[in-house]
C-alpha cells in the first residue's frame, strides 16, 4: 500500500512539497546573506564653504574696516556654510551613532556662530562642531553658518555604524589650480638652472 502511494500522485505531490520547501528556505538564505554582505545603504554627506569677509588689503585701508560681532573684534574672519546631508536610501537613526558618539568637524579655528540652527543636536564649543546622535531620514539635509577667526582647516570624526560618510566639499577653485600650474614652469626652471650650475662646479673641479 505505501509503495502504491509512493509511486502515485502522493509521491508527486511530497516531492513538490520538498521542492516549495527547498525553494523557501533558499530564498529566506539569499536574503539573510544579502543583508549580512551588503548593509542597508545609509550615507551622510557633508559640504563645507567658505567666504572671506574682508580682502587681504582691506586693512591697509585708511580707517581700516574692522569685523566686530557681539562687541567682539574679529580678525581676519571668514564665513563658513557648514551642511550635512542624509544621502543613502535609508534614514540614519540615533542607534547608527557608535555609543551615542556625535560626528566631529573640527575647523581648526576659534569658531563663532553665525545663526541658532533649527536642530539642537548642533553643538558648537572652541574649534569645533558636533553633531548627532539625531534622527536624519533619508533626503533631509541641515545648515549651519558661522564665522571663524582665519581660514578653517577642517578635519572630520565619527563613529557611524554602517553608514558611509562622504566629503562634497568643492575642489579649489580654478584660479587657485591656474596659479599652481603658472607656478610649476618656474619651479621646474629653478631647479634646472641650480642643475646646471652644480654641473658646471663639478666639471670644473674634475678639471
Amino acid at each position: 500500500m505505501a509503495a502504491d502511494w509512493l509511486d502515485g500522485r502522493g509521491f508527486n505531490l511530497l516531492t513538490i512539497i520538498i521542492a516549495l520547501v527547498a525553494l523557501v528556505a533558499g530564498v529566506v538564505g539569499v536574503l539573510y546573506a544579502r543583508r549580512a554582505l551588503f548593509p542597508a545603504n545609509r550615507a551622510i554627506s557633508y559640504r563645507m564653504d567658505i567666504s572671506r569677509l574682508l580682502a587681504g588689503d582691506a586693512h591697509a585701508l585708511p580707517g581700516a574696516l574692522t569685523v566686530n560681532y557681539n562687541g567682539e573684534h574679529l580678525r581676519d574672519p571668514h564665513v563658513v556654510k557648514l551642511r550635512l546631508r542624509s544621502t543613502g536610501r535609508h534614514a540614519v537613526a540615533s542607534e547608527h551613532y557608535d555609543q551615542g558618539r556625535p560626528i566631529k568637524f573640527d575647523l581648526g579655528r576659534l569658531v563663532v556662530l553665525l545663526d541658532s540652527p533649527t536642530v539642537s543636536a548642533f553643538e558648537v564649543s572652541g574649534s569645533q562642531v558636533k553633531y548627532g546622535p539625531e534622527l536624519m531620514p533619508a533626503g533631509q539635509s541641515v545648515t549651519l553658518s558661522l564665522i571663524t577667526e582665519g581660514k578653517p582647516r577642517l578635519s572630520v570624526e565619527h563613529y557611524f555604524i554602517d553608514t558611509k560618510v562622504i566629503n562634497e566639499t568643492p575642489e579649489p577653485s580654478s584660479s587657485d589650480r591656474m596659479m599652481r600650474r603658472e607656478a610649476l614652469p618656474a619651479v621646474l626652471g629653478m631647479a634646472s638652472a641650480i642643475a646646471a650650475v652644480v654641473a658646471t662646479v663639478l666639471e670644473a673641479v674634475n678639471r
